[in-house]
């Protein structure tokens, strides 16, 4: 029972964080500190498919594409979770990304950017 408690007090506390990082998120954008307000929820499945949320600030109604082949996603996504994956839980990159675990990770919308 007790290592139950744990799991769950320790799943609130990330919920907390990410949301917590949102929050940041929305404070940055409002300033104009960031170039976009489209945060996209990236999920990588157990079968190694990818699917994606359009949590756009607020929402223009939305992306939601399931269970996509990685080589289908756009390579900026798959490059923002690389780069987060060696980030710690929750840590804030402003101008990327964070992740809540190794499976979950909440990124901006770079699409279009010039490299």
């Amino acid at each position: 029972m007790k290592v139950r408690l744990q799991a769950a007090l320790d799943e609130v506390h990330v919920k907390f964080e990410a949301q917590k990082n949102i929050r940041e998120w929305t404070w940055m954008m409002q300033k104009g500190e960031l170039k976009t307000n489209d945060v996209i929820r990236v999920e990588v499945n157990d079968d190694g498919t990818v699917s994606l949320y359009d949590f756009t600030l607020p929402s223009k109604g939305g992306m939601k594409r399931l269970d996509m082949p990685q080589e289908d996603v756009e390579p900026w996504i798959m490059e923002s979770i690389s780069m987060l994956r060696i980030a710690e839980t929750n840590d804030l990159v402003p101008e990327l990304g964070f992740k809540v675990s190794d499976t979950l990770y909440y990124i901006l919308n770079r699409e279009g950017e010039m490299r």
